[in-house]
């Protein structure tokens, strides 16, 4: 194919994807528009992916989530650069019709190249091990579908299996909590490397804290690039615990603990470990505001402080 009609036919899908983020909206396969907010992918992380995927030169993708067509329409323009053949971008998206009113197919259609995708309106954990199990292999693998870890974690652990060795993987939402858990396990367990990310639109996190005493939280990323490793690690190195202990559970569970173990040295008069422990548990987690209490009655004569523990842990009357 010559580069002046390789031209021509990313242009067409450019003008398809400008077109939708400047109006807002998409086309339904009923002829209705519907608005892409606040599910699509923004402007920004459309532009990562296509840099990730161009820099790649990937011919073979396959992407969860498809929603309104735009990171499609996106990894297609690129594959396209890249010299890919028909059919060499698999989708899957249970919710197109029922949710997005086949939009995300119709604008790839409309953009003259529906026959780059094969697109399954089923869930990724049906279609991802088939295409295993057809022994099917992709450069570029994106994950953007279901955010929770339980559906996360199946679709990393069947892109893993898919991607060639050295492939890309994008994973959108990174913000989220299923979805962190899941690159972080990529990362210990997979040996996963951290190529890009994408900031632009983050709102910066404020400090989460009561009286001063918490840690500023970090602004976190919208999207991630990794590069799988050319070998697996060796299982043995595989360490589950700093991924646990970082998660939000364990922290609830850590601040907790030294809560009470403060308390308790509280009531057995050691004000000063009391304190230590109360602050250590305010360092755990800074938004939970049981451990503030406490340390302030650290503060408080021996006897009011008493008084309030009984008060408090009075049974009502019968």
């Amino acid at each position: 194919m010559s580069d002046f009609a390789v031209d021509e036919r990313i242009r067409r899908v450019q003008e398809s994807i400008d077109k939708i983020y400047s109006s807002g909206n998409a086309l339904g396969e009923d002829g209705q528009l519907y608005s892409v907010l606040p599910t699509s992918v923004t402007p920004s992380r459309s532009r990562f992916i296509s840099k990730m995927c161009l820099s790649e030169g990937a011919k073979t993708c396959v992407e969860t989530g498809m929603a309104w067509g735009l990171s499609t329409l996106t990894i297609v323009a690129a594959l396209i650069r890249n010299g890919a053949e028909p059919r060499a971008h698999v989708v899957m998206d249970p919710w197109q019709f029922s949710h997005f009113h086949n939009a995300g197919v119709r604008v790839v259609k409309d953009a003259g190249e529906g026959a780059m995708i094969e697109f399954h309106e089923q869930p990724s954990e049906l279609v991802l091990p088939r295409l295993l199990a057809e022994g099917r292999t992709f450069d570029f693998a994106y994950i953007d579908a279901d955010h929770e870890f339980q559906a996360a974690f199946v679709e990393f652990f069947y892109c893993d299996r898919l991607l060639k060795p050295g492939g890309l993987l994008v994973i959108d939402d990174y913000d989220v909590h299923g979805v962190r858990l899941t690159c972080e396990f990529a990362e210990l367990y997979h040996g996963y490397q951290l190529l890009g990310e994408d900031f632009e639109g983050v709102r910066p996190h404020k400090e989460r804290s009561w009286f001063g005493l918490g840690k500023p939280v970090p602004s976190l990323p919208w999207i991630r690039a990794y590069r799988k490793p050319m070998e697996s690690l060796d299982r043995e190195t595989f360490k589950l615990m700093p991924m646990f202990m970082n998660s939000p559970q364990y922290r609830r569970y850590a601040s907790n603990r030294l809560r009470r173990q403060g308390l308790s040295a509280l009531a057995g008069g050691d004000q000063a470990a009391a304190r230590r422990m109360l602050r250590d548990a305010m360092r755990a987690e800074p938004d939970h505001l049981k451990p503030y209490l406490a340390y302030l009655r650290s503060f408080l004569p021996r006897k009011l402080a008493d008084a309030l523990s009984s008060q408090k842990n009075r049974s009502p009357a019968a």
